[in-house]
């Protein structure tokens, strides 16, 4: 029977960023050449084009080459997700961690009782499988940005005795992220959303007489990765100043507060992304696509 993970949310408090991603590299703290092979895979999760979502279950399988028996006391699977950030918006300030959730699944364990007490891991080939399910809870995506990075990790290590007693030391270790992409859940409004505004002319500082009305509207408030999405919009002129190009921006706003306490609180900083942009040249109505693939299926809002 394959061990599975099951997951209880945590919340506790837990370091630059922008690291690099884990894919699995071996780790060893043994002798060269007893472990040939400590491997992880997984079916999902493996780039954010193969993401994992939100209650989603996922296979995976770890390999483990000896070329000799070893002492070992035991194999140790770890899912974890979290979030990192800096207190300061030039990412010089103190880094903040927040854990998410966390479990560990046993995956082989040294047999110390009766007469086939053991403390040794035979030499060959090990194969572990296990899966694994995603928490019932929209996390965030999986990011990477200079002021703030948000991770979720699959992580083996394999503990060994220490001679003359005292605590396992691990004698390899492995990790891989998983890559995950929320769940849209929001349900759009029977209403196209719509927003207008007049611009006006500035001269030295000072707003002028009126340029512009400008109305646009969105055919619904989901962006889904991978999506186009429509944006309609139309500029009535108010003066006789010529218009002869729009353009249209989709960016990412993120705000760090020190507390959800209070949701009106200002934000300690804040950092604006751009995810797509465009420009389209029309006498007076504009009606086109901004395509989402060009930020490779992140996700916005």
């Amino acid at each position: 029977m394959n061990p599975e993970l099951y997951f209880t949310p945590i919340i506790a408090p837990q370091e630059t960023l922008v690291r690099q991603p884990k894919t699995g590299k071996l780790n060893l703290k043994m002798a060269s050449g007893e472990i040939s092979m400590f491997k992880l895979t997984t079916s999902s999760g493996n780039s954010i084009e193969q993401p994992v979502r939100s209650s989603e279950r996922f296979s995976g399988v770890l390999v483990v080459q000896l070329e000799r028996p070893i002492p070992a006391s035991q194999i140790v699977l770890t899912f974890r997700g979290g979030e990192r950030r800096h207190t300061e918006p030039k990412a010089s300030g103190k880094v903040v961690k927040t854990e998410y959730f966390t479990t560990d699944l046993t995956l082989w364990k040294a047999l110390r009782k009766g007469t086939g007490a053991s403390t040794v891991l035979s030499d060959g080939t090990h194969v572990f499988n296990f899966s694994c399910q995603m928490p019932h809870l929209n996390y965030p995506q999986t990011t990477q940005q200079p002021q703030y990075d948000i991770t979720y990790e699959l992580s083996a290590k394999l503990y060994s005795p220490k001679i003359g007693g005292g605590d396992d030391f691990v004698a390899a270790h492995v990790e891989k992220d998983i890559f995950l992409t929320p769940l849209v859940t929001a349900i759009p409004p029977a209403q196209p959303t719509q927003i207008a505004e007049t611009l006006f002319f500035e001269k030295k500082g000072k707003k002028g007489k009126p340029a512009v009305e400008l109305r646009a509207g969105l055919s619904n408030n989901q962006i889904i990765p991978g999506t186009k999405l429509l944006i309609d919009m139309s500029i009535k002129e108010l003066s006789s100043a010529s218009w002869t190009n729009v353009v249209v921006k989709l960016f990412e706003r993120t705000r760090c507060k020190e507390s959800t306490a209070s949701p009106s609180a200002q934000p300690v900083w804040s950092v604006d992304r751009v995810l797509a942009q465009n420009s389209h040249v029309c006498p007076t109505v504009y009606s086109f696509f901004l395509n989402d693939d060009v930020i490779g299926g992140a996700a916005s809002k």
